[in-house]
This record gives structure tokens, C-alpha cells and sequence, in this order.
């Protein structure tokens, strides 16, 4: 018995998903879809070389589709470490998820979008105080760690300076960059 080519069903899927989403502007639902495409992906691969591990090691027909089968559903539910309870709700709500992105993009369609709640001079100004306040941190711990430099090079530039005074005919200390 043949195998379906699971991989490339999945890639054109979540291709085909996250190209829809983009063109609608669903611009922070992208990241979950090519995570989710990422975890597909993987586990497609990891499926083919279980299925080449299985197939190589057991002669009979009916046993080795058994035993894949059964390796299979155990690692069906794989995932990162660090999120498995989320990767289990993403794959039960996948359907979900996908009858919610066109009916979203429908409506969006449909109505032309949601309005927003502020002005475009609102929204810039609220936008252009928050970088200000970043550059403003970064600014000033970039002087602060000038600053220090500056000290420490000072203090250097002392700290040989003074043996040269005391010796009449050595060369003068050498500038450091």
C-alpha cells in the first residue's frame, strides 16, 4: 500500500491559507498559521522517516502497516516542549480556526473592513510617542555607557601618564583608542 504524499497536501494548504490571509490583511493571524505550518511540515517529515524505518526493518505486508500505524498514533500529538497543551488545542480547533479566517475575510469583503476608533493624526501621534520614548531610553543609556567609556579611558591615560613623569627620559604615553 502507497502513502499519501502528506507533505505536500499540507504545504499547499497552509500555503495556499497564509496567502489568503495576507492578501485580506490578517497580518497577526500569519505567524500562528506558518507556526502551525512549521509543526505540519516537521511532523510530515517525521512520519516519512518512521515509514522508511518500518518498511526497511519488517518484511510482512500487514504487520508493518500495523506497527506504523500504531507508531503513528503514538506521536500524533507531538509538539514543542514548551507548548504542547497549545499545539493540542490548534489541532483540534484547525477547522474552526479556518471556517473563522473566511468568514472574517467574507465579512471584510463585504463591508469594506472595520472603521477605526481613532484619527489618522491620533493614531501617528500615539505611534510616534511610543518610538520616541524607545529612542529616548536607548539614547540615554548609550550615553551613560559613553560616558564610562570616557572615564575609563581617562583614567588609563592618567594611570600611565604618571610613571612617565618620573622617569625624565622615556617616551611620551602612547593615545589609546
Amino acid at each position: 500500500m502507497k502513502l499519501p504524499n502528506v507533505r505536500f497536501t499540507v504545504r499547499r494548504l497552509m500555503v495556499a491559507v497564509a496567502t489568503f490571509a495576507v492578501m485580506l490583511g490578517l497580518g497577526l493571524e500569519v505567524s500562528r498559521i506558518a507556526r502551525r505550518y512549521r509543526h505540519c511540515h516537521e511532523m510530515a517529515r517525521r512520519h516519512a522517516a518512521l515509514a522508511k524505518y518500518i518498511q526497511k526493518h519488517t518484511s510482512d505486508t500487514s504487520h508493518r502497516l500495523e506497527r506504523l500505524d500504531a507508531v503513528l498514533r503514538r506521536f500524533a500529538r507531538m509538539g514543542p516542549e514548551a507548548r504542547p497543551i497549545d499545539d493540542m488545542v490548534v489541532d483540534s480547533h484547525d477547522p474552526g480556526l479556518t471556517a473563522w479566517f473566511v468568514k472574517g475575510s467574507r465579512r471584510g469583503l463585504l463591508t469594506g473592513g472595520e472603521e477605526r476608533s481613532c484619527s489618522p493624526a491620533e493614531f501617528t501621534a500615539h505611534i510616534e510617542e511610543y518610538w520616541g520614548r524607545g529612542w529616548r531610553k536607548t539614547a540615554e543609556s548609550l550615553s551613560h555607557s559613553l560616558a564610562n567609556h570616557s572615564r575609563l579611558r581617562e583614567d588609563y591615560l592618567h594611570a600611565a601618564y604618571r610613571p612617565w613623569v618620573r622617569i625624565p627620559s622615556g617616551p611620551p604615553p602612547q593615545d589609546i583608542e
